[in-house]
């Protein structure tokens, strides 16, 4: 929910015999000679109640499945006898989520549901020391003398990977990675998956905002003369602030409400004031601060994200335990000069305001 203030102022190459016969690589694709089996995490209902934000992003939430077993069986076929084992995601990365665990660092895959990724831990039979399934390439399950047999130990973990919306979602079988050997003799079989299903039942807890969702801040006009004396990052004392708006929200029982300000003109600002715009006809030198429930130090802005940390977010209030309860943050506006050199011209700051519920 945001509110809105505005102001004035491969290539291949192939290498042939010359016979013409095609060279092959050591391990090469071929008959099928091991038996395959398939590995399922079965997750069940995963109820998750809580605000829409109070996962911080990476997080495991839910809970875990630690499905093991064989997934390749030579039965007794002389021709199965694996030396190399290797694992690759089935499903896209979340690119720069990711999950951590004893001390290991795993990528995060898409579940497909909004807000829940991933992750995956493969280990041998004998051990659960888990190694993360890698997004990029293949990931070394076994290399070793050869064995009739392969099976390992899987640990699926679901992830905050962002927002989670209320709402039944269900993700059915759905395959999460892919085994594959390579025998003696060179050949590569593959066929074996890990694959996984579960409903996620969702309350994501957020606030009600009263009132108008967009608000205009109107700031007196002021001409470059009653900047003469003013010393960057301060404002005129002849001038006054805007007048004062009211952010309401009723929160339900136990939610905390946090903001992020947003400078609509420069997005990846984190400086304390607002920039007045681009273009033919605006004005240079000049900024707007804004100021929140009387403070005189003004609100620097950040990225427009209600993940947990945002870059300059600022604690509002929280509802008691037991009931709900009506949260409130006033805002004001006032010039600022932000460079030596001013030019006259036009103010159009634009400013979001990102809430956080957790």
């Amino acid at each position: 929910m945001t509110s809105r203030l505005r102001t004035r102022l491969l290539r291949t190459a192939s290498r042939t015999l010359c016979s013409g016969l095609l060279l092959l690589p050591l391990a090469s694709w071929g008959a099928t000679y091991c038996q395959t089996s398939n590995l399922t995490a079965n997750l069940g209902v995963q109820s998750l109640s809580a605000g829409a934000d109070a996962n911080t992003i990476g997080q495991q939430i839910g809970n875990e499945s630690k499905p093991e077993g064989r997934i390749f069986d030579g039965n007794s076929n002389a021709q199965c006898r694996m030396v190399r084992s290797w694992a690759t995601p089935a499903r896209p990365v979340v690119p720069g989520v990711f999950y951590q665990s004893g001390g290991k660092t795993y990528p995060v895959f898409e579940t497909g549901i909004a807000g829940i990724g991933y992750a995956i831990g493969i280990s041998d039979r004998k051990s659960y020391d888990y190694q993360p399934l890698q997004a990029q390439g293949n990931t070394p399950t076994y290399s070793g003398s050869p064995t009739v047999t392969m099976g390992f130990n899987i640990q699926v973990v679901f992830v905050a990977t962002g927002r989670l919306q209320s709402g039944t979602y269900n993700m059915p079988y759905t395959q999460l990675a892919n085994f594959y050997v390579e025998t003696a003799n060179g050949n590569v079989e593959g066929g074996a998956y890990i694959q996984a299903n579960a409903t996620f039942d969702i309350n994501a807890i957020t606030c009600t905002l009263h009132g108008a969702n967009a608000y205009t801040m109107t700031l007196p006009p002021v001409s470059v003369n009653d900047f003469a004396n003013v010393a960057i990052g301060s404002a005129p004392s002849n001038v006054g602030a805007s007048n004062a708006i009211n952010l309401n929200l009723s929160c339900p029982a136990g939610i905390s409400l946090y903001a992020t300000m947003t400078d609509n003109n420069d997005p990846g600002s984190t400086k304390n004031y607002l920039s007045p715009g681009s273009g033919d006809g605006i004005a240079q030198g000049i900024g707007i601060q804004m100021f929140r429930d009387g403070s005189s130090t003004p609100i620097s802005m950040g990225p427009d994200s209600s993940a947990v940390g945002n870059t300059n977010q600022w604690y509002i209030g929280s509802a008691p335990s037991n009931i709900g309860l009506l949260l409130r943050t006033s805002l004001q506006a006032q010039y600022v000069r932000t460079a030596q050199t001013m030019k006259a011209g036009e103010v159009r700051a634009v400013a979001t305001v990102t809430f956080s519920y957790r």
